[in-house]
């Protein structure tokens, strides 16, 4: 009983860069490996925070990488019968 229980409260959070495609590749295998968890994306778009090797290109374009990636999560949780929580 507490082995289930313990297995159930384990929740990661997993945040990684700004790059959308990383993220949700990381979405993914968390999806086929059965990996409860949450998984974000890095949004990076001030200039006064960010170098510019790492900043997004601007506002617009973070905003709409954001976007694509969160219906991109939700369609896959569809497929896999999963709840999708975003934050």
């Amino acid at each position: 009983m507490l082995r289930s229980f313990w297995r159930m409260e384990q929740q990661p959070l997993f945040i990684l860069q700004r790059h959308k495609e990383s993220s949700y590749l990381l979405a993914e295998i968390c999806a086929k490996k059965g990996q409860r968890g949450l998984v974000g994306k890095v949004v990076a778009d001030d200039p006064e925070q960010n170098p510019e090797y790492y900043r997004d290109q601007d506002s617009q374009t973070a905003l709409a990488e954001t976007e694509e990636f969160i219906l991109a999560v939700k369609e896959l949780a569809k497929q896999r019968n999963r709840a999708c929580i975003l934050s």
